[in-house]
C-alpha cells in the first residue's frame, strides 16, 4: 500500500511517532513544511538537531497547490493521511487524488482550523473522545476516536536514581495550565518534586525516571500524550480522573494500570499512600507498562485507522482507477448511503460501491431511457417515507422534483442527510442561477450556510452546456459555539477573544 502523509515535519511531537508507525505498514511519502528551526533555537534544543527528520517533500502548503502535482510522477497513493499540526494550514487541493482521505486531529480544542479542514476528508480521527461529537457537528464525516499512544523506541524505562518522590515533565504555561501549576505547588510543599520542561526522547525518559511516581495533569480533561508515555517508561502514573470525559477509564483501570486523583487533597493522599506502599506502586507500573506497550502504541493506532478505512472502502489499494466524472467524483470514499436525485449516477454505481457505497437509492421518474438496474432501489420523489434516512451523500441533479427553487431541494436534503453528510448539487449554470438567485461564490456560501451547509467545493465546467457542481457538508452547530464550549473548562481564557478567533474563519462559521 502507498500512503501519502500530509503534515508539518515535527520530530519532537506525535507527528514523527505516527510517521514511524506508518512506515512499518506501508510505502509512504511525507509532504509538507519543514520543522521550525526558530523553535529549536528558542527552546535551546540545538543538541537535538541531528535527530530532526525532514519531510520527504518539503513544501509550504497553500490552497492553490495541487497535491497530485507535488508527488513524483507515477506515484499514486492508495490513501492520503493528513496529520494536523497545531493550526498550521494544510489546505492544499486534494480532490485530484482518487483515493480515500483521512484526517488525524490531536489538539482539536485549541486548533480551530482543524474544524474547518476536517470537512474536506472522508474519515476523521480525533485524539480526544469529546471531539468526535464536535467534529461531526461542524461537518466531519465518519468521525472516530483514535487516542494518542506511545512509541517504545522513544518512550522506554531507563536506569536512573529514583531520587525524588514525584517527577513531572511538561509545560506550565499560564493561564492554560493554571490548575496544573497550583497542583505542582501543592506537591512541592509536601514531597520532593523534580520538574522538567522541553525535554524529549532519552532526556524525557530520564526526567520521568527520577520520580518514584510520575505526575500528570490534563488541562482540559484530555487523555494527553504523557499518560501513555509515562506508562511506557515503566513509571507508576498519577493522573487526574476528570480525563474520563475523554475515555481515560475506558483505556486504563484505576489502581491497576494507573492511579487517578480527583482533587488536590486526594492527589496528596494518593501520593503519600503509594510512596509508603512500594509493592503496590511498582505493581501498577508493571501492569501499565505491559498494557501501554502492547495495546497503546502508535503502531496500534495506525492499524486501527487502516482497519476502519478497509472496512468502509473495500476497494482501497486494489489498483483500480477510481476516477469518475466530476459529479460522481465528489462522492466521498466511505459514504455508505448514497441518494441520487435525478438518476444520473446510474453508470457509476458499481464504481461507487468500490468506494464504499453499500446502499444506493435513486429518486425520480424511471420512465424513458434511464437505466436504473444498478440502484439498490428507485423510489418516487413524492414517496418520502421510502427515502434513505441518515444518508451519507445526496446528489441533486434535478430540482424539478421539488419545485422551481433549488433551495427548497437543499432544505429537503438537510432533513435526509446524517451529521457530516455531503450534499452535491449539479445544475446547468443558467438553471442554477435562475432557481437559486445566486450569482457569485460569496452569495453561494452565504445561501448554503443559511440552509445549514458549509460549501467545500465548487466546479464550473467550460463545456458548451456549462454546469455548476457544488459540494457542501451538513452542519448542526456553529463553530463559534463549539469553540466557546470546549474552552469553558479554562476560566482564565478570554472567551470574547475566542469568539473573534472563530469568527475570523468567516461569517458562516
Amino acid at each position: 500500500m502507498r500512503i501519502c502523509i500530509l503534515t508539518k515535519a515535527d520530530t519532537l511531537s506525535w507527528t514523527q511517532h505516527y510517521v514511524d508507525a506508518f512506515r512499518q505498514r506501508a510505502e509512504i511519502i511525507t509532504v509538507g513544511p519543514g520543522y521550525d528551526a526558530k523553535q529549536i533555537e528558542d527552546w535551546d534544543l540545538g543538541h537535538l538537531a541531528h535527530t530532526l527528520v525532514p519531510n520527504d517533500i518539503e513544501v509550504d502548503l497553500e490552497a492553490g497547490i495541487d497535491l497530485r502535482e507535488v508527488l513524483p510522477d507515477g506515484w499514486d497513493p492508495d490513501l492520503l493521511v493528513t496529520i494536523a499540526s497545531g493550526g498550521v494550514s494544510l489546505q492544499v487541493s486534494i480532490d485530484t487524488l482518487p483515493c480515500p482521505k483521512a484526517f488525524i486531529t490531536i489538539d482539536t480544542w485549541q486548533s480551530i482550523s482543524d474544524y474547518v479542514e476536517c470537512q474536506l476528508y472522508d474519515f476523521v480521527f480525533a485524539a480526544q473522545r469529546a471531539s468526535v461529537e464536535y467534529l461531526s457537528a461542524v461537518g466531519g464525516m465518519n468521525v472516530f476516536w483514535l487516542p494518542l499512544g506511545c512509541n517504545p523506541d522513544a518512550h522506554y524505562p531507563v536506569e536512573v536514581p529514583r531520587d525524588h518522590d514525584v517527577a513531572f515533565a511538561g509545560n506550565v504555561i499560564l493561564p492554560v495550565h493554571q490548575h496544573r501549576n497550583d497542583l505542582l505547588l501543592q506537591l512541592e510543599r509536601s514531597f520532593s518534586l523534580h520538574i522538567a520542561s522541553r525535554v524529549f526522547r532519552d532526556e524525557l525518559c530520564q526526567a520521568m525516571g527520577r520520580g518514584k511516581l510520575a505526575f500528570n495533569h490534563s488541562a482540559v480533561n484530555e487523555v494527553n500524550m504523557r499518560v501513555f508515555e509515562a506508562m511506557a517508561m515503566g513509571r507508576p502514573l498519577v493522573t487526574n480522573r476528570s480525563a474520563d470525559l475523554n475515555g481515560l477509564s475506558d483505556l486504563f483501570a484505576d489502581g491497576e494500570h494507573t492511579i487517578m486523583y480527583d482533587t488536590a487533597d486526594d492527589l496528596v493522599q494518593k501520593v503519600r499512600y503509594y510512596l509508603d506502599h512500594e509493592d503496590e506502586r511498582e505493581g501498577i507500573a508493571r501492569a501499565g507498562y505491559r498494557l501501554a506497550t502492547t495495546q497503546h502504541r502508535y503502531l496500534d493506532r495506525v492499524d486501527a485507522l487502516l482497519a476502519v478505512v478497509r472496512d468502509y472502502v473495500p476497494g482501497v489499494g486494489d489498483g483500480a482507477d477510481h476516477t469518475l466524472d466530476p459529479c460522481a467524483d465528489y462522492v466521498p470514499f466511505g459514504a455508505k448511503k448514497v441518494v441520487d436525485v435525478g438518476l444520473k449516477l446510474g453508470p457509476h454505481v458499481t464504481a461507487l460501491q468500490r468506494r464504499g457505497a453499500t446502499e444506493t437509492v435513486g429518486i425520480g421518474n424511471t420512465g424513458g431511457e434511464v437505466d436504473v438496474s444498478n440502484y439498490m432501489r428507485v423510489v418516487s420523489a413524492t414517496d418520502r417515507d421510502a427515502w434513505s434516512k441518515e444518508a451519507a451523500v445526496i446528489v441533486l441533479d434535478s430540482t424539478d422534483l421539488f419545485g422551481a427553487n433549488c433551495l427548497d431541494a437543499i432544505d429537503r436534503a438537510y432533513e435526509v442527510l446524517g451529521k457530516g453528510g455531503t450534499l452535491i448539487v449539479r445544475l446547468t449554470a443558467r438553471d442554477f442561477s435562475k432557481s437559486s438567485g445566486i450569482a457569485n461564490l460569496n452569495q453561494l456560501e452565504a445561501q448554503f450556510a443559511m440552509h445549514g451547509f458549509h460549501v467545500t467545493g465548487c466546479n464550473v465546467s467550460d463545456a458548451a452546456s456549462a454546469s455548476v457542481i457544488v459540494r457542501a457538508r451538513k452542519r448542526t452547530r456553529l463553530l463559534a459555539e463549539i469553540v466557546q464550549e470546549s474552552f469553558a473548562l479554562l476560566p482564565h481564557v478570554d472567551q470574547d477573544g475566542l469568539a473573534r478567533w472563530a469568527a475570523a474563519y468567516g461569517p458562516h462559521y
